[in-house]
């Protein structure tokens, strides 16, 4: 393995390790180190523009409804919504709904501040229409009226709905064209199986259990226990070991079942378990056995025990165990007279959202309780859904959302207080739509269970039912992709089972005819939601995750189900780049050879970057015959499912879009205009904003200061590995501009918590600094530079200020040689360039330009000069090569992984130096210097052309890198190593095209 696949792959994990022993001491720390930390800072900002407003630019909208965001710039000066408008090709205003966003450096209510994001509204048709100010913007010609009282009443033309504000009774009436459609009213319900996961270890002799939730374990059940895993490697016949998951918590002394229900099942008694996780059996492997192949520990489930005792997630037996159970294992009730609890969604609020005279937004927030309990929780899981209106149309958009407020475990099994892990176990949950239908209604069934294989069917389905000679239908988009879902049409209406029963009672519940062909769910494969596959009934909802499902009711449903994970208009990439919005050194894409036609070699640069950039979400630019795009790629490997659709697997299991993904997807739909880009960018933000951010309060001390709410999970592993989120991989600037673009307040408000988790940690030298890695610090300045850009809050910048000033503070202190070594460095007397003059400086990046700040820009142009060796004194430079070796090849610039004053670096490499760029083109920029222009623009050049050129070879100059997503040189970190390029590598050109060299 090479130095750059040890930095993709292994070495973080170290990193993790140490991260993590600073977090256990967090609380010695932020006493320690209050004499490191900066003083209060204050912000002067910039008065508003004084111009009178002014506002003509070109829209063009691309299907009807439309809902979608629209930059405008500072100098337009457009501070009142009321006097924007639409205009069609005659210039007549047509109408629009306007909602004010963000503003110019200051929150969307500041009314002396310039509007930032307009949320656009309008059922015009797809056409070129012009935005223009100063003109009253006329109402639509169908009204859409509210009303509201126990109910709210939304009244539009075609549709009319009746929502309570309370209850279990979520959509009490919905009339479609004058008829009435639902004959009872729409419920939301779920079944949980009578069974808990352990969540911590049992010794023998002990009768009690500490587990995820006791309310499915009755006093006086009698209760077995289940502990199944999967083999973790390939294990050949004879073998006299086997190697269980690390998750699984396999044990010697035991008796084992292997590929149950196969040719090759059989049981091995394991006698001892060595520190590799080898499991010794006492005599040799009779048959091979594959990954992934099942492990059953028979002697776990050869115990029972009675439930004397349940409350909360206390469960007391009336006699002590004989064996010793493990860590998620599984408490059943073994009576199977015992029904399942049924729990039904109960709304505590509903209320407008959002209203207008095109489109309005109902929003019920609620939890679930039992069938006829009073109104009490009885899991942490809470739910909001959204309805959308819009006057003229036949269908309503609906965004559910399933939050589990409880932890995932971290804080209980450092600290031993609860509450701990809140996993909760589901069998089914199910969309009640009794639609009033003929009985003789056909019945229809769209499923998906597994895969859905490289054919990608079903990816909408859409069921429909006659009513009254009037049909009525439902759909759900992403499907396919987010399976498992079953959408079921018969004499009863319509359920929409967002997770199918996996065990179907005999009672045939959605009232089909029995003749009506169903599927055998009795022999249905369990739902693949690994890691955690412990059984064939049920499904695992992590505790601290999210989860959202968009389904359209009415007619012309699939048609509207585009509006999911594509924009409703066309905006131009010239435009929205000089705007500024999104960020101030932007670009879009262009004829490079124009640009730069006194320069081929750098116009054969920037046209190759565009390429790297494409070849996420463009198969065609990848310049291999194989060459995939995430579409392709997603069609290998479990990218789909409930758990993971929208994330990308990487060497080490999961990525959770490292490098903001999300936000590079989105910037490329922006700068390019290629609608693929902006669906990955949607299906990516919905991701991280739901399964991949702590939705929880989950304390990792004692003292309850150490708050995982609202940070993003780590990297590795599958969607339930147990790895704590940590300051050095959260990303939160993708879900900020999806929220721009679409108003999404489910985004939005992760957004906001994903913020506010930086805020509330009192960064200092000591814990974020102190052991060398400083994109501990440097991460978070990129954050809250987001959030303040489009929220507004002046506290952000604030925050930002504070944590770039603590990181110059480190430099200055050891010297102002444009790095710094912490005393007693974990890593001894060198430090790590690609995250010092790389990761750390984006956010202090960003800071600078937005404040100018004359201190962080003479910190950068240090940084800078370290790089190349410019810092008097300095021996060796960072980065080295760019010039033709003896033997004729060229030697493009490198930097080691590590670097050390006064010794001999190490093996350069292009794919470390090139995290080098931003800071390179942003000195150069300050100080207009020529040779850090020179050197950066050779950088950029070396990083285009051989981007996966191997650790200090040479290369033919004609053998330039092949452009491709899936890279040949880091096969197991391609979403990495395309995430590092995305976000640094188009910084340059920026840099260059903005502020051309005088």
């Amino acid at each position: 393995m090479n130095r750059e696949q040890l930095h993709h792959q292994t070495l973080p994990l170290c990193l993790v390790a140490l991260a993590l022993l600073v977090i256990a001491s967090v609380a010695c720390l932020q006493s320690k180190s209050a004499t490191k930390t900066t003083e209060a800072v204050t912000i002067t900002l910039p008065p508003a523009p004084t111009t009178p407003p002014a506002l003509d630019v070109p829209v063009k909208i691309t299907r009807r409804p439309a809902t979608f965001g629209f930059p405008l710039k500072e100098a337009a000066n457009i501070r009142d919504a009321a006097r924007l408008a639409l205009k069609d090709a005659s210039g007549k205003a047509i109408a629009a709904q306007f909602r004010v966003l963000s503003r110019w450096r200051g929150v969307a209510a500041d009314a002396g501040r310039p509007i930032k994001w307009l949320l656009i509204d309008t059922d015009a048709a797809a056409g070129d229409y012009r935005l223009s100010s100063g003109v009253d913007h006329p109402n639509p010609a169908v009204s859409m009226a509210t009303t509201e009282g126990a109910t709210l009443e939304v009244n539009a033309a075609r549709l009319r709905m009746r929502v309570p504000k309370q209850g279990t009774t979520l959509l009490a009436g919905l009339e479609l064209d004058g008829s009435e459609r639902l004959k009872q009213p729409m419920t939301i319900t779920m079944e949980l199986p009578r069974a808990a996961l352990l969540i911590d270890k049992v010794f023998a002799a002990r009768s009690e259990l500490k587990v995820s939730d006791a309310t499915a374990l009755p006093a006086g059940a009698r209760v077995r226990f289940e502990h199944l895993g999967e083999i973790a490697f390939d294990i050949e016949r004879d073998s006299p070991f086997f190697i269980a998951r690390g998750a699984d918590m396999m044990e010697g002394d035991r008796t084992y079942r292997l590929d149950e229900g196969t040719s090759r099942e059989e049981e091995v008694f394991v006698v001892k378990k060595d520190d590799s996780g080898k499991l010794y059996t006492r005599e040799p492997l009779r048959f091979a056995h594959p990954s992934g192949a099942r492990v059953r520990d028979l002697t776990t489930e050869s115990e029972k025990a009675v439930v004397r005792a349940a409350s909360g997630q206390t469960v007391t037996l009336s006699s002590p165990l004989k064996n010793v159970h493990s860590l998620f294992e599984r408490v059943i009730v073994a009576d199977d007279t015992v029904m399942p609890l049924r729990l039904t969604a109960y709304a505590d609020e509903t209320r407008i959202e959002e209203g207008g005279p095109v489109r309005t937004v109902i929003r019920q927030n609620g939890h679930f309780q039992t069938e006829g309990a009073p109104n009490a929780a009885i899991t942490p899981l809470r739910f909001t859904l959204r309805y959308h209106v819009y006057a003229a149309q036949s269908f309503v958009r609906l965004q559910f959302r399933m939050v589990n407020t409880g932890p995932f475990g971290f804080g209980g099994d450092r600290t031993k207080q609860p509450p701990f892990m809140q996993h909760i176990l589901l069998s089914g949950l199910t969309v009640n739509l009794p639609f009033a239908v003929a009985p003789d209604s056909r019945t229809q069934r769209e499923e998906v269970r597994s895969g859905p294989g490289k054919a990608m069917e079903k990816r909408v389905a859409t069921v429909s039912v006659n009513a009254a000679n009037k049909s009525i239908e439902v759909t759900a988009p992403e499907f396919a992709e987010n399976f498992p879902k079953a959408l079921t049409a018969d004499s009863n209406g319509v359920r929409f089972d967002i997770l199918p029963p996996l065990m179907r009672p005999a009672n045939n519940p959605t009232g089909a005819p029995k003749s009506a062909p169903q599927t055998a769910m009795r022999s249905a494969k369990p739902a693949e939601l690994p890691p955690l596959r412990l059984g064939p009934d049920y499904y695992i909802f992590d505790g601290a995750r999210a989860k959202s499902t968009e389904f359209f009711i009415g007619t012309d449903t699939r048609t509207a189900a585009a509006m999911t994970s594509s924009f409703g208009a066309a905006l131009d990439p010239a435009y929205v780049a000089e705007s500024k919005a999104v960020r101030p050194a932007m670009v879009e894409k262009r004829d490079w050879k124009q640009v730069f036609a006194d320069d081929r070699s750098l116009a054969t640069s920037a046209t190759r970057l565009e390429r790297w950039l494409a070849s996420s979400y463009a198969r065609e630019a990848n310049e291999e015959d194989n060459g995939k795009s995430v579409f392709e790629v997603r069609q290998e490997g479990s990218h789909y499912g409930w758990r993971n659709f929208g994330d990308l697997e990487w060497g080490d299991g999961f990525s959770n879009l490292h490098y903001d993904i999300p936000w590079i997807m989105l910037r490329e739909y922006l700068r390019t205009g290629d609608k693929r880009a902006y669906q990955l960018g949607s299906e990516m933000a919905r991701y991280r904003a739901d399964w991949g951010q702590y939705q929880a309060d989950d304390y990792l001390d004692k003292e309850r200061t150490w708050n995982l709410h609202g940070t993003a999970f780590y990297e590795k592993g599958d969607h339930g590995t147990y790895r704590e989120p940590i300051m050095t991989h959260h990303w939160i600037e993708g879900l900020w501009l999806y929220w721009a673009l679409t108003g999404d307040e489910a985004v939005h408000q992760s957004a906001i918590e994903g913020a506010e988790a930086i805020v509330h940690i009192n960064f200092t030298f000591d814990n974020s600094l102190s052991w060398g890695e400083a994109r501990y610090a440097g991460w978070p300045v990129l954050g809250v530079m987001a959030a303040w850009r489009y929220s507004g809050e002046v506290r952000y910048l604030e925050k930002a200020k504070k944590i770039s000033y603590l990181i110059v503070q480190a430099e200055e202190d050891f010297g102002r040689k444009g790095y710094y070594i912490p005393p007693g460095s974990t890593m001894g007397n060198k430090t790590q360039p690609f995250m010092w003059a790389g990761y750390a400086q984006l956010g202090l990046i960003e800071y600078w330009r937005e404040t100018s700040d004359q201190r962080a820009a003479d910190f950068l142009v240090r940084v800078a000069d370290w790089l190349v060796g410019k810092i008097p004194g300095q021996q060796p430079p960072v980065l080295t090569g760019g010039a033709t070796k003896p033997d004729g090849t060229y030697l493009p610039i490198g930097a080691p992984y590590f670097w050390a004053p006064g010794r001999e670096n190490e093996e350069p490499a292009l794919i470390n130096s090139m995290i080098n760029l931003p800071v390179l083109a942003v000195a150069a920029q300050i100080s207009g210097r020529a040779d850090l222009r020179a050197k950066a623009q050779q950088l950029f050049r070396d990083t285009t052309w051989f981007r996966d050129a191997k650790s200090g070879a040479g290369v033919n100059t004609t053998d330039s890198s092949p452009i491709a997503f899936r890279t040949r040189a880091y096969p197991g970190s391609y979403p990495k190593v395309y995430g590092q390029f995305s976000l640094f590598v188009p910084e340059y050109l920026a840099v260059r095209v903005l502020n051309p060299a005088k």
